[in-house]
């Protein structure tokens, strides 16, 4: 009798263990990464009714904590929701309650799953962030209003906050700009330098070519007096071709008078004979028509 008892607590003790720990295991909590340092948590269970809950997500990282975006059918709905934060835990609470029993006030979808929302981080680290979300704990309400504990099971945590590139690209270019206006810094100083020497070589051939320019005035001087006696002949010569000149156009423009007046006559000729062609025509045209009549 005392063996059959104590198989028979054994295997109670067993079947309750088997049946919370699968309800634990049927319960999963799942992230998803939908960008750079923006998590979507979403609760799985296996029972068809969760009328509130009540979950603790601890943060393990140096990443600072954002807001958190509940989904719309927990923001659109009448429900009762609350979202705290601790900075010196790095623990997020989430609190969700419907108020009522029935598929109304059900928080679970088709597929009873519940979608908790996005979780928003950054860093104020230059280099890439690994962190974890971990569950710190989680209970529900069943129809019947009872609360539940339970321990569910957490899949794909871990995450990596990646720096944007863009901000070293801003680093490089700001590097680039300093170094560019350096070089130009020197080059203009430079220029500055080679003005002031060739400011310096201009002087001193300023000097030179007004001693020469002193000599050559006076060279000059005695060859003006020979030029102008020759200058006296050549505005006579020229005086005899402007002359010549003047007769050449004249001759020319009463060719070109003579050469249109006679293409003026020839078109004229042209004319009127054509016409008189047309009159010839025209009459024997009429003549014929009339010898047609008269026959008939």
């Amino acid at each position: 009798m005392k063996r059959t008892f104590i198989k028979i607590v054994t295997t109670l003790v067993l079947s309750l263990f088997l049946s919370l720990s699968s309800v634990n295991a049927a319960t999963k909590l799942t992230f998803h990464e939908e960008g750079n340092g923006n998590i979507k948590s979403v609760l799985h269970f296996e029972d068809g009714f969760i009328g509130g809950l009540d979950i603790t997500l601890k943060v393990d990282g140096n990443i600072n904590f954002q807001k958190m975006n509940l989904d719309s059918k927990l923001t659109s709905s009448n429900f009762t929701t609350k979202t705290s934060y601790d900075d010196k835990t790095k623990e997020l609470n989430i609190v969700v309650v419907t108020g009522g029993v029935g598929t109304s006030h059900n928080l679970l979808n088709i597929d009873k799953d519940l979608v908790l929302g996005n979780i928003l981080f950054d860093t104020s680290s230059k280099k890439d962030i690994s962190y974890t979300i971990q569950c710190g704990s989680l209970t529900t309400l069943d129809n019947a209003w009872k609360s539940h504990e339970i321990t569910p099971e957490v899949e794909k945590n871990n995450f990596t906050y990646k720096i944007n590139s863009s901000e070293n690209q801003e680093e490089d270019t700001s590097s680039k700009e300093e170094s560019s206006s350096t070089d130009k810094n020197k080059e203009q100083d430079k220029e500055k330098e080679e003005n002031k020497n060739t400011s310096t070589t201009n002087k001193n051939t300023s000097t030179t070519t007004t001693n020469n320019n002193a000599s050559s005035n006076t060279t000059t001087e005695n060859n003006n007096t020979i030029n102008n006696d020759a200058n006296t002949n050549e505005t006579d010569v020229s005086k005899e071709d402007e002359v010549e000149n003047k007769t050449d156009e004249k001759n020319e423009i009463l060719e070109e008078n003579e050469q249109e007046e006679t293409k003026t006559f020839n078109l004229k000729y042209i004319l009127i004979s054509f016409a008189v062609a047309l009159l010839l025509v025209l009459g024997g045209y009429f003549l014929i028509k009339k010898k047609k009549k008269n026959k008939i």
